[in-house]
């Protein structure tokens, strides 16, 4: 039957892209762009801070405060409000310095990324370092508006949206559609990001695809690694009691391992597709 054709080819899609994952030693690669990911947030973190400064909306640092109680332990949460209390004074070196740290620390995870994808694909890097570096600048400020843009559609509900509404001269109308389209908007985002990514990095000549499986099972997986450690910070909250306020670095550094194996596995899938396509495999 053609469906059961259908998930028979999709499984050996599956296990042969695992195999390759693998053989090419991927895991240690997330590894890797997992730590560099993690370096570069705190940096970025004072940025978004320190611009927020700069913009003159105090009222989002009250808004910061009242909700980091209700997420962060008194130990980290005692942290949290020492340093927004600093940020508050406008700092112009801090977002200056913050940007350009930032943007290099991210900018390097990228490469870090193209060389995996390289070796996914079989391709040999051959691009001198002027076009690298600044295509992994620019790929690096395309992807963290993709990712804000991203957060912003997971995170404001429809109730926030509503309590914005008055603020923003927002219809009821659009509330309704708000509660409606920011999720399926949030997955093409994220689909548009790595599609970008597997397109972009690797040194290959190969067409753009939006809504290729291997970007499809990288979001899907995503998703279901950030449910489960949501659940998982929620139900077993005992882990801040074990590790104190380091459990939360813990946690996080989990989710960016999951995410980028999951960007990795997605460009195996890619891949696989791309060799079969070309007859290279049986």
């Amino acid at each position: 039957m053609p469906v059961t054709s259908g998930i028979k080819a999709a499984a050996r899609l599956i296990v042969l892209a695992v195999l390759a994952f693998r053989r090419n030693r991927m895991m240690v690669h997330a590894e890797a762009l997992a730590f560099r990911i993690l370096l570069s947030m705190f940096p970025f973190i004072l940025f978004s801070l320190a611009l927020l400064v700069s913009l003159q909306r105090p009222e989002f640092f009250d808004w910061l405060v009242r909700h980091a109680r209700i997420v962060l332990p008194p130990a980290v949460l005692d942290l949290v409000e020492q340093a927004i209390g600093e940020l508050r004074a406008p700092q112009a070196g801090l977002l200056s310095a913050g940007a350009i740290v930032a943007l290099w620390l991210a900018s390097g995870a990228v490469r870090s990324l193209m060389s995996a994808l390289n070796l996914v694909f079989g391709a040999v890097e051959s691009r001198p370092f002027w076009t690298r570096y600044p295509v992994s600048i620019l790929f690096t400020l395309g992807l963290a508006m993709m990712l804000v843009a991203a957060a912003l559609l997971l995170s404001v509900g429809p109730n926030a949206m509503r309590s914005l509404a008055p603020e923003l001269s927002l219809t009821e109308g659009f509330v309704a559609l708000w509660s409606w389209v920011r999720l399926p908007a949030a997955l093409a985002l994220l689909s548009l990001a790595v599609a970008t990514a597997y397109h972009v990095l690797p040194n290959v000549e190969h067409g753009f695809r939006l809504f290729s499986p291997g970007a499809w099972l990288a979001v899907l997986i995503w998703f279901c690694a950030s449910f489960a450690i949501t659940a998982y910070a929620h139900v077993f909250t005992n882990y801040s009691v074990m590790y104190g306020s380091t459990g939360a670095v813990i946690v996080l550094l989990l989710f960016l391992h999951l995410s980028t194996a999951a960007l990795l596995l997605g460009a195996e899938v890619n891949a696989v597709i791309e060799q079969r396509q070309r007859k290279t495999l049986p």
